[in-house]
């Protein structure tokens, strides 16, 4: 038997003298193995897609112009868990590999982020990671002749944070119908009720203070002006014939005749001023301007600048009496009898 001797021994030796040949991909083995190479490439596809849709694309029910609140001290998981609460991912799991993967566990700032698009998990993360939270100004047009509760529709309808019962509350506690002034406004998306209201108040007396002279010199309180114009704002369409308005529904306060304004039932029982009837005549509000006398006691629009001259500057003429047709034609009577004939005439 012959002695073994392991001191030099090293076992890359034995493979030393032996070439081992290199595995060679020629075109033959493509050709004979094609239909196997095509199923694993589609094989492969396929998990890559089934991965995104089920861990990493948006959710169907995505949360659409919505505004998601980080709070500062929040963990990772809490975060994940909420954006999965409210359907902005997937999976918690993938969201949270992404974010230590861009950042680490503690990269996330804290702050309000709009979405006003479906963003996939990596997007959602890439986002939080670096503070892009997509707070741009958003427009929003409110226009003349609106009330309070019609603007707040308006609003919620563009802003998912906003909220129109607060916005209703904190105008009619402040008796702000009238006094907001219709524009269109830019506000962030996160714009709350009582910043939307010191905006539009600001905006109304800024609009006031350009035509201070204006007001003084028509001897009429503001407020008078202001509820005169929201009448006017519902009773005619061009400067012109807001002018005539004004100056009819002046001369029969100078007299003491009632308004008899119909644009004031819409604002007390939400009828438009073709369906009120005979009984709605005598509907029991201060409003009612053929109930009680004298303008009512607050505006019920919000009404434009051209009613608001309007109101300032009235065409003075005789007429005590006008009727307006489905059109917007406006037909004037400077008495009653006359008035009938109108109506006759492009009412029936």
């Amino acid at each position: 038997m012959h002695d073994l001797n392991f001191e030099n021994y090293n076992p890359r030796n034995f493979f030393a003298d032996k070439k081992i040949p290199k595995p060679k991909i020629t075109r033959e083995f493509l050709s004979e193995n094609s239909s196997l190479i095509w199923e694993l490439f589609f094989l492969c596809l396929i998990f890559l897609y089934s991965v995104y849709f089920l861990f990493i694309n948006a959710p169907q029910s995505f949360p659409l112009a919505s505004i998601i609140h980080i709070e500062s001290g929040d963990t990772l998981r809490d975060i994940s868990k909420e954006l999965k609460d409210k359907r902005v991912i997937k999976s918690k799991t993938f969201f949270e590999i992404t974010v230590i993967a861009l950042g680490g566990e503690k990269s996330i700032i804290a702050g309000d982020y709009f979405f006003e698009e479906k963003k996939d998990a990596f997007r959602v993360a890439n986002r939080l990671v670096n503070g892009y939270f997509g707070m741009d100004p958003m427009k929003v047009t409110l226009y003349e002749g609106l009330t309070v509760k019609e603007m707040s529709v308006v609003i919620a309808k563009k802003f998912s944070e906003f909220n129109p019962d607060e916005f209703i509350r904190l105008a009619e506690e402040n008796n702000l119908e009238g006094y907001l002034f219709p524009d269109t406004y830019q506000f962030l998306p996160n714009i709350s009720a009582i910043d939307v209201l010191r905006a539009m108040e600001i905006n109304f007396y800024s609009k006031m203070t350009e035509i201070q002279e204006k007001i003084s010199k028509s001897d009429k309180s503001l407020s008078d002006i202001i509820i005169m114009a929201s009448l006017i704002e519902e009773e005619a369409r061009t400067i012109k014939t807001r002018k005539m308005v004004s100056g009819i529904l002046w001369n029969r306060i100078e007299i003491d005749m009632p308004l008899q304004v119909d644009a004031v039932f819409p604002y007390i029982i939400g009828k438009n001023t073709y369906e009120v009837n005979l009984t709605d005549l005598k509907h029991d509000s201060p409003y009612n301007t053929y109930k009680y006398k004298g303008l009512p006691p607050g505006p019920i629009t919000n009404p434009g600048l051209n009613s608001i001259l309007a109101a300032i500057e009235p065409i003075e003429n005789d007429y005590l009496y006008y009727l307006s047709d489905r059109r917007g034609n406006l037909y004037y009577a400077t008495n009653y009898k006359d008035h009938l004939l109108n109506k006759r005439l492009y009412m029936d």
